[in-house]
């Protein structure tokens, strides 16, 4: 387990320290990833096109958020530890960026626009985390909330930095603003999903990785070679205490199943499934069925392995899971009295500078 895997601290500007098993680092190394970003983005702007004055503003933004941090980490107490890295944010934001990028690359294969993909990637994202932490606080109050009121009850419900997301919230919400997000720009929603689909559930493989970092979502007992034990400090360990299965003065928690491993193993394998799929479809909209009839069966029984609802015979999920389960049946039911059509393949615009009128771009 590790929750925080980088702290950026005051101090010398490129200083590299470890203890604890937290990397330390010197303020200049906060704004390294903007900077790397900031290049990629110059590269490919100047690979498809000329810089405009429409792209000043990112450009600016870009430098004020490198400089601020860097203003923010240098000028904190020394007294401080710093700004945290956590490593359940990390995995999420590395599944966002290799589910954008794989979604993208499989919107080009039908002829859709790349950035289309990425656009509303970043709109499910958001309501996302909005809908799957509201379902979180709901489903959990007593653990976030407890014994809080007034500012610190706020800064519980929106802290995210200890984990706290129901995969379920997000879906729903989530589907919420794809569907609004079609409507608006006119696109095919049953091709849309068959393109996000397996990008889904590489963003969850990654997700349930950051689990396993911070502690939540964890299995019940084991004897297995593989078992996992957390420490005091982990999300783990304290709901076992509260649930009463372990008594406070314990320095670790008894050996549990790791099922955030085990849903981040069956996730990339059903990425691999759907994703494959989507090349043999004879309909828009299969490759979501697929999702929507195998992933319930395969979450049903991982959690029969999970330890977060040590008393309840049925979880919460699993109810979820038979609902979204026969829903897939019945919608793969509609879905195969459609007519065997894919959505025809356009070529995307893709500018290119023309000779005739040196600076203008077209669009072919």
């Amino acid at each position: 387990m590790r929750q925080t895997l980088i702290r950026f601290v005051p101090g010398e500007f490129w200083s590299v320290e470890s203890a604890d098993n937290v990397l330390f680092l010197g303020a200049g190394f906060a704004a390294l990833p903007f900077v790397l970003f900031s290049l990629c983005w110059l590269l490919q702007t100047l690979r498809v096109r000329k810089l405009s004055v429409t792209d000043l503003p990112l450009a600016l933004i870009l430098l004020v958020i490198m400089s601020g941090l860097v203003v923010v980490v240098q000028s904190l107490p020394s007294a401080v530890e710093g700004l945290p890295v956590r490593g359940y944010g990390l995995m999420i934001c590395l599944g966002v960026l290799f589910a954008s990028w794989n979604a993208s690359r499989r919107a080009r294969s039908v002829g859709w626009d790349p950035k289309v993909v990425m656009d509303i990637a970043i709109w499910i994202l958001l309501f996302g985390i909005i809908g799957g932490r509201v379902f979180y606080i709901c489903r959990y109050s007593n653990r976030v909330l407890a014994g809080r009121q007034g500012i610190d009850a706020v800064w519980a419900a929106v802290n995210l930095a200890d984990g706290g997301l129901v995969l379920y919230g997000g879906v729903i919400l989530g589907a919420v603003v794809f569907l609004v997000f079609c409507h608006r720009h006119r696109l095919t929603p049953l091709l849309m999903a068959d393109i996000v689909m397996p990008s889904v559930f590489i963003g969850l493989a990654f997700g349930r990785l950051g689990c396993f970092m911070n502690g939540c979502c964890f299995g019940d007992r084991c004897d297995l070679p593989w078992a996992a034990t957390f420490p005091r400090s982990s999300a783990t360990f304290d709901a076992l205490v509260a649930n009463g299965l372990l008594d406070t003065t314990a320095s670790t928690t008894f050996a549990i199943h790791p099922t955030q491993i085990y849903s981040a193993i069956n996730a990339g394998i059903l990425a691999i499934i759907t994703a494959t799929y989507f090349r043999y479809r004879s309909r828009d909209g299969e490759v979501l069925m697929l999702g929507m009839i195998v992933y319930p069966v395969t979450r049903f029984v991982l959690e029969i392995l999970r330890g977060d609802e040590p008393y309840a015979i049925i979880t919460t999920a699993q109810w979820v899971n038979m609902l979204l389960l026969v829903s897939g049946i019945a919608y793969g039911l509609w879905l195969s009295r459609q007519p065997k059509v894919l959505t025809p393949r356009i070529p995307f615009p893709i500018p290119t500078a023309t000779t005739a009128s040196p600076g203008v771009v077209k669009s072919l």
